[in-house]
């Protein structure tokens, strides 16, 4: 019989599942066995530095459970487990650190539908010295209903992919020059595929920079991508961490330093776009270089604000995503993002930047 929920903290609902599961494991039920085998277990490799284990995450949202007794469908949570650091070896790049008593271990749970984070939560409690079950690391087949302002979002990308069809169908039919409309041509796809894929060089180019851009992007690339290293489950992180110091690897620690690259070829192109603009017209106007500027940047980091603080979390999904882009990317932007709006994020809430 389902216990009393005030009696353990732990939900009747959840109690009699959790209990009808273990019991058609013994029973050798299918859906039974994908629930346990979708569950992590004691992570290989742990003293490695693998403290990251996701089981399987799309076997256990499959589960779909139809009995006399009751129904429910899979949910994976990710509980973070804590153990004493002792357990864990030192290596020379650890040697004078501060050691932390407590080292995280990241476990997933396949558990029945309806138990929740809470009931996670007091469960894990058993078994660690420190336990946390966020919300945001548990998921159903199901997803949450869309939002207003997810919404709006939609509605107004759907607005700009219509105008740009529309336009790149006048620039395919009306090939006349001397009779298109040009505003209505720079919305086209077609010829903004075009002219992004182009080698021609026109008089004004510098070619030089085209070589410095290039490996500005491969090492912000390769940084990025080692940067994902730190993040995603590794059998060996410790072994990354050692190997990332060598000198083999320097093209890659040091990749943050080719955003300053970008830095001098924008310094660079606006003197070049100054000096031609003196020797033209003899006088330079302020106000209309900032306003050519303000064209030219707000439009788009307008709709990137609006992506990554509305409907950024639906380009993706698994174990660890909603989590990773609402704390990182979704909340602070939809809570910050005047300060980026108004270009004075370097000066307003620099602490989540």
């Amino acid at each position: 019989n389902p216990v009393p929920a005030e009696t353990h903290g732990i939900s009747t609902t959840c109690i009699y599942h959790t209990f009808k599961t273990f019991e058609h494991v013994i029973q050798g039920s299918p859906w039974a066995f994908k629930m346990l085998d979708a569950t992590s277990k004691f992570p290989v490799g742990a003293l490695k530095g693998n403290l990251l284990s996701i089981g399987n995450y799309d076997e256990c949202l499959e589960v779909d459970v139809k009995e006399k007794w009751g129904s429910f469908t899979g949910r994976h949570c990710m509980a973070m487990i804590g153990i004493p650091s002792r357990v864990l070896p030192t290596s020379q790049y650890t040697q004078g650190m501060e050691v932390i008593p407590v080292i995280p271990i990241m476990q997933s749970i396949c558990m029945p539908s309806s138990c929740t984070a809470a009931d996670l939560q007091y469960i894990t409690s058993w078994f660690g010295n420190v336990t946390i079950v966020d919300p945001l690391l548990c998921h159903t087949k199901e997803s949450p209903p869309y939002e207003p302002k997810e919404w709006m979002a939609i509605g107004i990308l759907s607005f700009i992919g219509i105008v740009c069809l529309l336009a790149t169908i006048y620039d395919l039919l009306v090939t006349d020059k001397g009779k298109r409309n040009e505003w209505a041509v720079a919305f086209s796809w077609y010829s903004n595929w075009k002219g992004l894929f182009s080698t021609e060089a026109g008089p004004d180019t510098i070619l030089v920079l085209n070589g410095l851009r290039f490996w500005s992007i491969f090492f912000v690339v390769s940084g990025h991508v080692s940067l994902l290293g730190k993040v995603q489950p590794a059998i060996n992180y410790i072994d990354y961490m050692e190997k990332i110091r060598q000198w083999d690897s320097l093209f890659i620690v040091n990749a943050p330093f080719a955003v300053d690259t970008f830095f001098i070829i924008s310094g660079l192109v606006l003197c070049y776009v100054f000096i031609k603009t003196m020797d033209v017209f003899r006088r330079f106007h302020l106000g209309v270089f900032y306003m050519h500027r303000l064209v030219r940047v707000f439009p788009v980091l307008a709709i990137i604000v609006m992506i990554n603080s509305t409907i950024l979390r639906r380009f993706g999904g698994g174990p660890m995503w909603d989590f990773t882009v609402t704390v990182s990317e979704n909340k602070y932007c939809a809570e910050y993002w005047w300060s980026t709006l108004l270009f004075v994020q370097n000066y307003v809430n620099t602490q989540f930047n």
